[in-house]
């Protein structure tokens, strides 16, 4: 029972006015003195002091009245219900289509969808629809196929629910998801509110087994391979561990297989083997072998990956009497082959040589390391390879004498107008371009040691448009100069320890791997093949895991990572992680009534006139006990004394 004016409830307390009324009341008696009933005043004086209530007929019914009044106006109600929407509205029936629905499970969640939908009253609607990345509407159970390794998205489907019912407040009547309850997929915490009353139902399916091995990722290690590869594959296992090692078989498109394996517990598995790059595209597929767990999307992992040829680097000699530890083509040589880029190796295959390389030699860069000058010979062999798109390179060093720089032909490859300073002078580095292609990606951090590092200040010439000052010492002179016309580039250091200790400093790594990068060309890390797209499937791309070629454009489908992790949660944590209604909250199996339509100031189910009705009757009762009530005595006039 619910009351319009509850604070009229109040008034009842006003019951206490008919007690006090006859509890106060006495009876009025004449006094007659009788001589033979003298002895009797004493007790009679007694009574009379006495107050009690002597009509608890009459008093009950005033007390009711009273009550009666304070409840009439309070207006009282009761609840009246109606069927609830679910009864007539949409059902909306959710059914997960991620990759980690096995084929079995399946078939239970759509037996007992079709189970649910069978007792649904006739008014329900059924809404079918399957829950992925997104949420699509089906036509049946029938067209319920979850997708192999396809990412599950609950947060979709909660947000798919909540604009559902937002649009339709009155048809959307109750939820029933059919899930795996899978823990990976879950949110940190509930993103969207879910709409208030509206019930949920979650329908489980019991996992085929406990346990699922699976490659979660490929790494290329020699991106820059040339015809040497070296493929890493990532296996996790969820669930409960095994007791035999994993073995893998790693096949390439073109029919290469090699062997591998890991741990039981899952790890990494290394495969090498040598081979061409078809196009540019290292492709193929790495499998567990004899694998029999029941989620087999992802017991297997195309790859394919983009290549692109080494950069091929001759490092020059000039000074071959050195020691190989401590000349300038060591240190370029370890400072080119220093992987930046985690295990990948360094796109630089750079090999150690005591002349110029012979004509016709496959070189992209060449560097010549401290010599002592420059032949007319030598300068129209190194021009005819600049004249090819060859970089070039000089590392001018200690052993440089004025006289080596003097031919018409050394200016073809060489600022003109060099000058040797007889006492190389200590100074520091001042400036640097950062906005040149040769420092490309490069910042003021990277240089900070080395703008402290004391260097030896031994070259320097005229001014000239053709030669652009990338680094510069104090004075102006060049430390690195990059010619504008052809890919070369003058270092005016020596790059061994000799003088300073350069090839130490962090920056060294980086300066040497970005100039020999620039003069290589930017084509060396362009792909020879069409584009790559790389995606997961969905419920829009419905192809099993696997790579596609194409001729404009090549398609890697894997499967997504998380759906291979088989940890699940509880009913209850499944509906926390969503913000969904708990498992025992009431469901809204009726709907209130709480207005009617002819007036806003009524109540359907007030029952007020009834109670009008019982007061009118309880107070015809008073009046009738009251009547009855002895009259007050009628006594004859006292005699006198």
């Amino acid at each position: 029972m619910n009351f319009i004016h509850a604070a009229f409830l109040a008034s009842g307390l006003a019951i206490a006015i008919p007690w006090l009324l006859h509890l106060t009341k006495k009876r009025k008696y004449l006094r007659v003195r009788l001589g033979s009933l003298q002895f009797l005043q004493p007790l009679v004086r007694d009574r009379h002091r006495m107050s009690r209530v002597e009509q608890w007929p009459l008093l009950m019914a005033r007390c009711l009245a009273i009550l009666l009044l304070a409840l009439i106006f309070s207006r009282p109600f009761f609840h009246q219900t109606e069927p609830s929407s679910p009864l007539q509205g949409e059902v909306l029936i959710l059914l997960d289509a991620s990759g980690s629905i096995t084929p079995q499970q399946a078939d239970e969640l759509r037996a007992q969808a079709a189970k649910t939908i069978s007792s649904l009253p006739p008014a329900a609607k059924p809404v079918i629809a399957e829950v992925a990345d997104r949420v699509t509407i089906l036509p049946s159970l029938d067209a319920y196929h979850p997708i192999p390794g396809a990412a599950g998205s609950p947060s979709t489907a909660v947000d798919w629910v909540v604009d559902r019912a937002a649009a339709n407040p009155d048809v959307t009547g109750a939820v029933h998801w059919f899930t795996d309850l899978q823990k990976s997929q879950l949110p940190q915490s509930p993103g969207r509110l879910w709409p208030s009353g509206l019930p949920v139902e979650i329908h489980t399916a019991a996992a085929p087994g406990d346990r699922n091995a699976s490659i979660s990722q490929i790494d290329l290690l020699t991106p820059f391979g040339g015809d040497s590869w070296e493929v890493e594959a990532r296996v996790q296992v969820s669930g409960m561990p095994g007791d035999q090692p994993i073995s893998l078989t790693l096949t390439t498109t073109d029919g290469k297989s090699v062997q591998s394996s890991t741990p039981a517990a899952g790890g990494t598995a290394v495969f090498k083997w040598k081979g061409e790059a078809s196009k540019g595209l290292l492709s193929g597929d790495v499998a567990i072998t004899g694998s029999s767990d029941p989620w087999p999307a992802d017991d297997h992992r195309p790859f394919a990956f983009k290549t692109t040829q080494p950069i091929k680097v001759l490092l020059v000699d000039g000074d071959p009497t050195e020691s190989r530890f401590t000349s300038e083509t060591y240190f370029l040589q370890k400072a080119l082959h220093a992987s930046s880029a985690g295990k990948a190796l360094s796109p630089f295959r750079a090999e150690v040589s005591a002349s110029l390389p012979a004509p016709g030699q496959a070189v992209d860069v060449i560097a010549v390391c401290n010599p002592p000058g420059l032949s007319s010979s030598n300068c129209r062999l190194l021009s005819g390879y600049l004249e090819q798109g060859t970089g070039l390179i000089i590392c001018l060093g200690n052993r440089a004498k004025a006289t080596g720089w003097t031919s018409s032909d050394a200016e073809a490859v060489f600022p003109p107008g060099i000058q040797i300073a007889t006492t190389p002078a200590l100074d520091t580095l001042r400036h640097l371009d950062l906005s040149h292609p040769a420092l490309a990606g490069m910042t003021m951090d990277t240089f900070s040691s080395l703008r402290m590092l004391p260097l030896q200040r031994r070259f320097s010439w005229p001014e000239s448009s053709d030669w652009k000052n990338v680094m510069e010492f104090s004075d102006g002179s060049p430390l690195l100069s990059i010619s504008a016309n052809r890919r070369v580039a003058i270092f005016t250091h020596q790059v061994n320890r000799e003088g300073a200790d350069l090839p130490l400093d962090p920056a060294f790594v980086p300066l040497m791997q970005n100039v020999f990068s620039y003069l290589a060309g930017a084509d060396h890390h362009k792909s020879q093949t069409a584009v790559l797209e790389t995606r997961t499937p969905t419920l829009e791309e419905t192809r099993p895991p696997g790579f596609y070629p194409g001729e404009a454009a090549s398609v890697l489908i894997s499967a997504d990572n998380e759906e291979s992790d088989i940890s699940t949660v509880t009913d209850a944590n499944f509906r926390k992680a969503l913000g969904l209604p708990a498992i025992d909250a009431p469901a809204p199996e009726a709907m209130e009534i709480n207005t009617l339509k002819d007036s806003p100031h009524e109540r359907a189910g007030e029952f007020w006139p009834w109670l009008v009705a019982i007061l009118f009757l309880l107070l015809a009762v008073e009046s009738a006990l009251a009547a009855r009530r002895n009259p007050n005595p009628v006594s004859s006039p006292a005699h006198a004394n």
